[in-house]
């Protein structure tokens, strides 16, 4: 599949499940940014200390962690199970996400930290191996692998394409980039009111985040199909 052909499929995705995944996204980032934009006007330091203050932010900023991780692992499973022809509950979701949280924990982890070595030394080797891995927490996600399996067959799926796989990569996270800077940049100018400064863009950035994800699961799948497909064709191939 192209770009335009993955873009397709991937709206197509969306509109298909669009109630599950705003339902996911409710349960999960929406739901913080009302509490974030309802304590922001409440829990001041000069009303509760520096203390308690620098606590409820702390705690706020962990939770986020938190969630962010679960729509990580929930997003590629609703779009699977889509894919599949599965109607996937919303409790599915969330005992799947919960179910492989720590092996995309480390996974991520391990990602972040081999990424930003590689950049700190030199940034080309940045670019490339965070490239050849940058499908190591959807298949923590989806494959029940973890940190080194997920990180080599990430590679694998990768290997003879680096620049396809680099070239989509770009055209679908640049341009989510730049709206999200759009966002935060006009919310800045709207008038001093939670709702409009903190809520909606907080909420319109995991929404495109959500969109994005979608697009690069439709990648990921492709690309194993694809692998998948190309073997068995030339095992069939090898015993005639």
């Amino acid at each position: 599949m192209n770009l335009g052909e993955i873009l397709r499929e991937g709206f197509r995705l969306i509109r298909l499940n669009i109630v599950s995944l705003l339902l996911f996204l409710l349960c999960t980032h929406i739901s913080l940014n009302l509490v974030r934009t309802l304590l922001a006007g409440t829990v001041t330091a000069e009303k509760y200390g520096e203390t308690t203050f620098s606590l409820t932010v702390l705690g706020i900023r962990w939770i986020e962690v938190f969630l962010t991780f679960i729509v990580l692992i929930g997003v590629p499973y609703i779009v699977e199970g889509l894919l599949q022809g599965q109607v996937v509950s919303l409790g599915n979701v969330f005992r799947f996400s919960f179910s492989r949280f720590w092996d995309v924990f480390w996974t991520s982890l391990f990602l972040g930290l081999i990424t930003l070595g590689l950049t700190l030394l030199l940034v080309v080797p940045g670019i490339i191996w965070s490239n050849y891995y940058s499908f190591a927490i959807i298949i923590a996600a989806l494959r029940g692998t973890r940190t080194k399996t997920a990180f080599e067959y990430s590679k694998k799926l990768i290997q003879g394409q680096w620049w396809r796989i680099f070239g989509i990569y770009t055209a679908i996270c640049i341009p989510a980039a730049v709206f999200n800077l759009s966002i935060l940049a006009l919310s800045r100018k709207v008038p001093d009111i939670k709702f409009l400064s903190i809520f909606a863009p907080l909420t319109i950035f995991n929404i495109i985040g959500v969109l994005t994800s979608v697009m690069v699961v439709v990648l990921f799948l492709n690309t194993e199909y694809v692998r998948d497909f190309q073997r068995q064709n030339r095992g069939k191939t090898n015993r005639t």
